[in-house]
This record gives structure tokens, sequence and C-alpha cells, in this order.
């Protein structure tokens, strides 16, 4: 498979080769998507691979993380766009050890918060 143009989206798989929609669509089943999952006293950080070249069109998450707090999921920034498993895995871990020193730190970690930063409007 060529490269997508730059006009259009791409979408990748995990590995970052490029797939056509339905090959990307085929791929959205839970087990592959999981990359990371964490809970620390009750909050759920979960990372996904999204599979969207945000190199492409300058939006979108090949990876995704989110922290689940009383029911609640709020987008977190790790503070780039990973674009491997790799990245994906090491931006989940910043993300936990963010989480852990919050409560820590006060044993309760703020509602909408991460590593200091408001996730609720992100």
């Amino acid at each position: 498979m060529r490269e997508p143009s730059a006009d259009r989206i791409s979408h990748r798989d995990k590995d970052g080769k490029p797939l056509e929609v339905l090959e990307w669509a085929a791929l959205q089943d839970f087990a592959y998507r999981l990359v990371a999952e964490t809970e620390v006293d009750g909050v759920l950080v979960r990372t996904m691979w999204e599979g969207i070249d945000a190199g492409v069109v300058g939006a979108g998450d090949m990876f995704h993380t989110g922290v689940r707090r009383a029911g609640q999921w709020s987008d977190v920034w790790a503070g780039h766009h990973p674009c491997t498993v790799i990245e994906a895995e090491a931006a989940h871990e910043l993300v936990v050890a963010s989480v852990r020193s919050k409560f820590t730190a006060d044993n309760s970690g703020p509602e909408g918060t991460v590593g200091g930063e408001d996730t609720a409007s992100q």
C-alpha cells in the first residue's frame, strides 16, 4: 500500500502501517485497541489505539489516554500525540504517575485534574 496523500485522513494500525478505512474499521475490537489500563485508588487510566494519523491532517490521535473518576471520563493531554505503541505506553505511565502523586500528596486527587492540568476542558 502506498502512503496516503496529505489531503486525506490517514489511518494506521498500531505499528504505523497505512490502512484503508475499511481495514481500520475492522480493527475496532477493544482487545486490539487497548494499549494499557491501570487503576489507582478508584481512578482508571486507559490508553487506547485510535489509528488516526495527526501528522497528515493536523488533528486526530494515533493513541489516546483518558481518566475515569466517579464514573466520568476525561481526556488527558500527556504533552504530545504519541505516534508509536512505545510512546503511548510511556505517556500512559506519565499519567499514572501523576495520578499516583496526586493521591500521595493529598490522598484525594482533585476532580478534573491530572498532573496539575485541567482535563475537563481538554
